[in-house]
């Protein structure tokens, strides 16, 4: 009988390339051209973003710089999220068996799905993403058009848990799938034990869901101050993620894989622009909608924890300001020259080029730690 490899039987390398390659090359490639594209016109509709002056003064010189730039990897994953689920694997990608049977131009990507959910689990990433970087684009429109500071603290906080509420709750009771988390360090061959949140159990998991996707989103948010910080660091922790989720076996580990490598495709693409000097910021656009995507990809794939290593520099650039914040008000004195954690390098002495690199370079070294963690 002729034999179709599928997605859960391949090796743990092969299925890399088969989960990361497809979706990192359509996003980095839409992403690329529509950076072209779209930056001309964001130039000429956009009178530019007015950098705030309680950051380092060498920021005032980026006033007029065009924001609203997450569009350009923002709309590449939501033409993915619509496409992928029918679309066709590469042949190169496929095992057959000795007489050649089994070609993957038969082989779509079924895993994408959920028998019996209303809702694909990639299309509710999807929309978790494009309803978070709309929150941003608000708050962006606000900053350019209307006041510098943007939307409140508390609008834009409602704004966004009303979407990661729905999106848990989906998750939770209305996705067909049953939720799970993996217990580290106790099964090496799974990633850890599977806990079934059941019951009362659901609403603590999920307060815990919504705790982690609200932090994620707002620690991404505040990475971003740097010219190439908040992509470059978003690239390394989407791949790793990804490779964390290939390496799981597990159907919803593949979706968040396949999801998070076509954001990792699109930060790279974005990088090109927003690299030193930065010729596009992200903005809250871009920002919100990563923090979501990342967040949402690590939730479904039950590892929601492994975010801390993966995501040190988000968890370092958080902690920064909490413990800048809550030093000062006891105290009247700063921990850090300034917070968040970047601008305190930067008035160090450190170019933004320099605390691009390092922080990438530590964000590799918690991504590989990560990896370690479920391997």
């Amino acid at each position: 009988m002729n034999m179709i490899v599928t997605p859960l039987e391949i090796t743990f390398g092969r299925m890399i390339v088969l989960m990361g390659l497809p979706p990192f090359v359509f996003s980095f490639i839409f992403s690329l051209l529509l950076g072209f594209a779209l930056i001309p016109i964001i130039r000429r509709l956009s009178p530019g973003q007015q950098v705030r002056d309680d950051g380092p003064s060498t920021h005032l010189t980026k006033s007029g710089t065009p924001t609203f730039g997450g569009l350009i990897f923002i709309i590449p994953v939501l033409v993915f999220g619509i496409f992928a689920p029918i679309a066709k694997v590469p042949a190169f990608l496929q095992s057959s068996d000795a007489s050649g049977a089994g070609s993957i131009r038969d082989l779509s990507f079924p895993f994408l799905s959920v028998e019996g959910g209303s809702l694909s689990p990639l299309t509710a990433m999807v929309l978790l993403m494009l309803f978070s970087g709309l929150v941003g684009f608000i708050d962006d429109y606000i900053k350019v058009r209307i006041n510098k500071n943007g939307l409140s603290a508390s609008a834009k906080s409602i704004l966004l848990l009303i979407g990661i509420i729905f999106f848990t709750a989906y998750y939770l009771y209305f996705s067909g799938m049953k939720p799970y988390f993996l217990i580290p360090f106790t099964d090496l061959s799974l990633g850890g034990v599977p806990i079934e949140p059941e019951g009362f159990g659901k609403l603590i998991y999920g307060a815990v869901i919504v705790a982690v996707l609200y932090f994620t989103g707002n620690s991404v948010n505040i990475t971003d101050g740097v010219d190439g910080l908040a992509s470059s660091v978003t690239t390394i922790s989407a791949v790793f993620i990804g490779m964390i989720g290939s390496s799981l076996n597990s159907q919803m580990s593949r979706v968040s894989s396949f999801f998070v490598f076509a954001i990792a495709g699109g930060c790279a693409a974005f990088f090109m622009f927003n690299k030193h000097p930065a010729r596009i910021f992200m903005g809250d656009t871009g920002s919100q909608a990563l923090g979501a995507a990342i967040g949402a990809s690590a939730v479904l794939m039950g590892t929601f924890w492994i975010l801390i290593p993966v995501g040190i520099i988000y968890v370092a650039e958080s902690l920064s300001v909490v413990i800048q914040v809550a030093h000062y008000k006891r105290t009247k004195e700063r921990v850090f020259r300034m917070a968040p954690l970047h601008h305190h390098f930067e008035l160090g002495g450190w170019s933004e080029w320099k605390v691009t690199a390092i922080f990438s370079i530590i964000g590799i070294i918690g991504g590989v730690l990560g990896l370690l963690m479920v391997l």
